[in-house]
C-alpha cells in the first residue's frame, strides 16, 4: 500500500507492504513482499499455477481436481494477459466428456436484449432456495476461445457472465465422469471485457447489483460466441424448432417456459445417453406451463418472480437429480422431460422425479412431516401419477397388512416413507384417486398448505411431534370435519389440543372410515380356517407347493377334499386374501386361478395388463407393479414379498402352484 488516508493512519513518506508498513515487514519472505508489491504479481501467480495444471492433466482424479481448482482465478488470469493457446484445454483433454463441443462453426458477433431482475430473490412462504435469476443469453462460449463482453456503462459492476450452467461441483467424487468444475463467472468491471473458459458453455447473465428492476432492457454484444439451441415456449413453434433453432451449433439446447420452468439438456444425440427430443416440443411444454400452474398453486405460490431450471449433466454432485437452483439431473432425464412415444407427462411415472425436486424448493420446514411430503404437489398437479408406484391401487392390501402387524406405532420415525404416502392421501384420494364423495378430495390440498402460509413464529412447530399435530389439526379445520379416529388408527400420538380443535367439528369422514373398517373386519374375520389356510366369512384359500398344469389345478383342488376347488376371485375381498395368502407362502411364481371376468373392477389399477376371456388367468408379480404390503409389516410379519399381483393370461401347459378355495361351515 502506497496510498495515504485523511484520517492520518497512513503518511506520505511510508510504504506499507499487505497492510504492514516496510519496516514492520523486513522479516517476511522476499517472496511475499514481491508478491503484494508489484500489483501484477497476483495474476502471474495464478496464471502459472492453472498453466502447471494444465501441463499435468492426464485424466486421473487428482489432476482433473489440480486443475478445475487452478480455473477458480480464472477472471483474475484475464486482469492480466490470457491468450487463446492459454486458455484451450489440455492436450489429453476427453471431448466426448461433458460439456461436449460444439458443431464446427465460425464464432459470430451477437448483440443480446437482456431484459433486466433484481437479482438473486427467494420465493415467500417456500422452502428458502436463493433464486439467482438466470438470463440464458441464447449464446455460447466455444470451448478456449476469447469472447468480448461489451457492456453498457449503467450496467458496470452490477452484472455477472457467467459460461456454463453445470454448476455441480464434484470436487472428491469418485470416480469423476467429468471434470469437478467446469462453470465459471466474471464480474463484469469494464465497458469492454474479456473472458472465457477452457471447457466452453451457455453464457448466461446474473444480476448483482440494486438497480437492476424487471424492466429495465439493455443490449449486450457479445464477440466470438456461436448460437444455441433456445427454444421459448409462446415465441416459437415446432416449425422453427425443426428448421432452424435445433440446428444451432452449440451442444446444449434450451427449452424456456417464462416465467415457470427452463429445461437445458444436451443438444445432439451424439452427446453421450443423448437427448431424444421429439420434433413436437410444443404440447409437452405446454403440459409443463400448466403442471407449473397447478403446482403453484399447491404451493401458494403467487405471481411467480422467477423460473425454476433443471440443468442434465452426466455427473452431479448428489443422487440421480437434486433440487436447488439449478435443479440437477443426469442426461437421461430428457425422458422424464420429454416422455418416450409421445407420452404426456401426466400418464407416466417418468415425469414424477422433476416434480419431485420442484416440491423440494416449493415446501415450508413447518410441514415438511418427511421426504414424501414434496410429493403431494405433484399428486395434485397431475392426477394420473395417483395411480403410480405405491398408489391407490395395492392401498387395501397394505392397510390389511398393516392391521395384521399390529398397527405399529412408528408414525414418529418419518423414513416410513411408504407408510406415510398413504396416511397423507387417503384424506384426498379416495378409494380411486379422484377424491371421496362426501369426505374430501385433492381440493382441499391447496387450502391445506395455504393455512401455514405466514404462521406466527411462536406457532412453529419443533420437532416431530408437534409437526404431526399440527398437520392433524390443519387437516381437520380445512375439512370442517373431526378426523381423530382416522389419525388414531394410524397411532398418531395427538395432544390434548389437537383434540380440542378437531373435537368441535361433529361430522367425522364416514366413507373413509367404512372403507378401512371392511379390511378390518376381513383381516380380523379368520375364523373357521384349516391351519395352513387363509380366509374370511368361512371361504378360506391355500396355495399348493405341487406345480400344475392349468388343465390339472381343479383335479388338484379337488383331491385337497372339503368341496376344494380351484379359487375364484369375486371381488375385493377375496383378492385380498389372495395376496395375504401368497405373502404368507414360500411361492414366489405365479399361480393358477379361475377365469377373472371382472377382472378390470378387482384390479382397476392394473396397468399394461391384458386378460382375455376364455382363456386361463394366473396372478403374478411383475417387477413394475406397485408394492402391496409396507417395509415396516414385512419386518414385522417376517414377509418378502411386496410386489402386488396382476392377473395375466398364461400357456395352459405350463406348470404353476394353484390357489385353491374351500368354504368351511
Amino acid at each position: 500500500m502506497t496510498e495515504t488516508e485523511a484520517d492520518g493512519r497512513y503518511s506520505n513518506d511510508q510504504t506499507y507492504v499487505s497492510g504492514y508498513r516496510d519496516d514492520c515487514s523486513e522479516n517476511l519472505d522476499q517472496e511475499v513482499v514481491d508478491y503484494f508489491s508489484n500489483e501484477n504479481q497476483r495474476h502471474i501467480a495464478a496464471k502459472t499455477e492453472y498453466l502447471e495444471a494444465k501441463s499435468t492433466y492426464n485424466g486421473d482424479e487428482s489432476t482433473r481436481s489440480m486443475y478445475s481448482e487452478s480455473l477458480k482465478c480464472l477472471p483474475l488470469m484475464f486482469e492480466g494477459s490470457m491468450t487463446e493457446d492459454e486458455l484451450h484445454s489440455p492436450a489429453n483433454y476427453d471431448t466426448n466428456e461433458v460439456p461436449f463441443l460444439p458443431l464446427p462453426s465460425v464464432p459470430v458477433s451477437k448483440t443480446v436484449s437482456i431484459p433486466g431482475n433484481s437479482g438473486g430473490v427467494k420465493i415467500p412462504n417456500t422452502a428458502g432456495v436463493s433464486y439467482q435469476n438466470w438470463v440464458i443469453t441464447g449464446l455460447y462460449a466455444p470451448p478456449g476461445k476469447i469472447v468480448t463482453v461489451v457492456s453498457p456503462a449503467r450496467k458496470i459492476g452490477q452484472i455477472k457472465v457467467q459460461i456454463g450452467a453445470h454448476t455441480d461441483k464434484l470436487y472428491g467424487k469418485e470416480p469423476l465422469l467429468r471434470d469437478p468444475q467446469i462453470s465459471y463467472s466474471f464480474d463484469i468491471t469494464q465497458a469492454t471485457q474479456k473472458v472465457g473458459s477452457p471447457y466452453g458453455g451457455l453464457i448466461i447473465v446474473r444480476f448483482t447489483g440494486p438497480d437492476n428492476l424487471s424492466g429495465d432492457i439493455f443490449d449486450i454484444q457479445f464477440d466470438n460466441v456461436v448460437e444455441a439451441p433456445h427454444f421459448i415456449l409462446g415465441q416459437h413453434t415446432d416449425e422453427d424448432w425443426n428448421n432452424h433453432i435445433k440446428n444451432r451449433p452449440a451442444p446444449w439446447a434450451v427449452f424456456e417456459i417464462p416465467n415457470a420452468i427452463t429445461f437445458v439438456v444436451a443438444a445432439r444425440a451424439e452427446n453421450k445417453k443423448g437427448a431424444k427430443i421429439p420434433e413436437s416440443v410444443t404440447p409437452t411444454l405446454e403440459e409443463w406451463k400448466e403442471y407449473m400452474k397447478r403446482q403453484d398453486k399447491a404451493a401458494g405460490v403467487e405471481d411467480r418472480p422467477v423460473a425454476e431450471i433443471l440443468v442434465l449433466d452426466s455427473q452431479i454432485s448428489m443422487g440421480s437429480m437434486h433440487s436447488g437452483y439449478p435443479m440437477m439431473a443426469k442426461l437421461n432425464a430428457v425422458n422424464q422431460i420429454f416422455p418416450p412415444d409421445g407420452r404426456s407427462i401426466d400418464s407416466t411415472v417418468q415425469s414424477v422425479g422433476i416434480g419431485h425436486e420442484i416440491g423440494h424448493n416449493m415446501r415450508k420446514q413447518s410441514y415438511y412431516l418427511n421426504h414424501v411430503t414434496v410429493n403431494m404437489f405433484f399428486f395434485y398437479s397431475l392426477p394420473g401419477t395417483r395411480f403410480l408406484n405405491a398408489g391407490t391401487w395395492g392401498r387395501g392390501s397394505r392397510i390389511f397388512s398393516y392391521i395384521k402387524s399390529g398397527q405399529p406405532n412408528i408414525i414418529l420415525d418419518n423414513g416410513n416413507f411408504d407408510i406415510w404416502t398413504d396416511i397423507m392421501r387417503i384424506p384426498l384420494d379416495g378409494l380411486d384417486g379422484s377424491g371421496w364423495t362426501n369426505d374430501g378430495s385433492w381440493a382441499d390440498f391447496p387450502e391445506i398448505i395455504a393455512s401455514y402460509k405466514d404462521l406466527p413464529r411462536e406457532e412453529l412447530p419443533d420437532g416431530m411431534e408437534e409437526m404431526t399435530n399440527l398437520w392433524v389439526k390443519k387437516i381437520c379445520e380445512v375439512k370442517q370435519m373431526n378426523m381423530i379416529k382416522y389419525f388414531e388408527f394410524w397411532q398418531f400420538p395427538l395432544t390434548p389440543s389437537t383434540t380440542e380443535v378437531c373435537n368441535q367439528y361433529t361430522e367425522e369422514p364416514m366413507e373413509m372410515l367404512a372403507w378401512i373398517a371392511d379390511i378390518k373386519h376381513v383381516a380380523e374375520d379368520v375364523d373357521g380356517c384349516q391351519e395352513g389356510w387363509y380366509g374370511y366369512a368361512n371361504k378360506c384359500f391355500k396355495l399348493s407347493e405341487e406345480r400344475v398344469t392349468y388343465d390339472g389345478a381343479e383335479d388338484y383342488c379337488n383331491t385337497l377334499g372339503g368341496g376344494a376347488s380351484l379359487a375364484a376371485l369375486e371381488n375385493w375381498k377375496d383378492a385380498l386374501l389372495a395376496d395375504w395368502t401368497f405373502f404368507n407362502s414360500e411361492i414366489t411364481r405365479p399361480f393358477w386361478v379361475k377365469e377373472i371376468p371382472n377382472h378390470a373392477e378387482i384390479f382397476p389399477q392394473a396397468e399394461d395388463y391384458e386378460v382375455d376371456a376364455g382363456l386361463p388367468t394366473s396372478l403374478e408379480t411383475p417387477d413394475k407393479r406397485p408394492k402391496c404390503h409396507y417395509g415396516a409389516s414385512l419386518q414385522a410379519l417376517g414377509g418378502r414379498k411386496q410386489r402386488c399381483l396382476s392377473p395375466v393370461n398364461a400357456e395352459p401347459s405350463k406348470q404353476f402352484p394353484v390357489l385353491c378355495e374351500t368354504n368351511q361351515n
